[in-house]
């Protein structure tokens, strides 16, 4: 699991940085995503044979995660309906290692909640790098959540950066507070005490962020 987490990993962090511009990888590099995604797959084929279950949910979280991502780079603006069904979702991969550990165990009735937590996690996520990437976005012509909110919200004649700075940030911090309680009620009913651990520390760290740009 984890050396599959590990190459799917770099495969989408290739990908990803390609679609931002910010470092994408040369072209003698991008060979490497056959390479990566052969070995992401190729770990779990001594655990599972052919027609498993397993392989329907590592094809539907992997076409999930290919579609978000094609579909939010398209995006003019996003609205909050997007981002809960788009945006947010472009973690979907980390539901194969999930679906793996879920299987081994012959626990599939744990996919659905575990799944659920994911979508959750992502909206968390992509709403902190978008609150803290905001300059950067906004630099480079990005399309973002909170960059659509900051524009809807300054309108046409105003500054996004005035509102990020008057408004946005407590209107983002009140959106990241309510989905980390979310996070931290589930993983107590998933019965994760370390996932609990984690979101706390996250939660932690998050307020330290916040008091360091008060």
């Amino acid at each position: 699991v984890v050396y599959s987490t590990l190459t799917g990993y770099y495969f989408v962090r290739m990908i990803d940085d390609l679609m931002d511009g910010d470092h994408p990888p040369g072209r003698t590099v991008m060979p490497a995503l056959i390479f990566f995604h052969t070995e992401f797959q190729l770990a779990y084929h001594r655990h599972f044979p052919h027609g498993h279950p397993f392989w329907e949910a590592l094809v539907n979280a992997s076409f999930a995660a290919a579609d978000t991502a094609s579909r939010d780079a398209e995006l003019p603006s996003i609205d909050t309906t997007q981002f809960l069904a788009i945006s947010g979702r472009k973690i979907a991969g980390a539901k194969v290692p999930i679906a793996a550990v879920c299987h081994r165990y012959d626990r599939a009735d744990l996919l659905e909640p575990w799944s659920a937590f994911v979508d959750v996690l992502g909206c968390w996520h992509q709403m902190f790098n978008d609150i803290f990437d905001w300059s950067r976005d906004l630099a480079k012509g990005r399309t973002t959540y909170f960059l659509s909110e900051a524009a809807a919200h300054a309108g046409p004649d105003g500054s996004v950066a005035e509102w990020v700075i008057a408004d946005g940030l407590d209107w983002g911090r009140a959106q990241l507070d309510e989905w980390m309680e979310q996070l931290l009620v589930a993983a107590g009913e998933l019965g994760a005490p370390r996932l609990v651990a984690y979101l706390e520390e996250r939660r932690r760290g998050l307020e330290a962020e916040w008091q360091g740009m008060e």
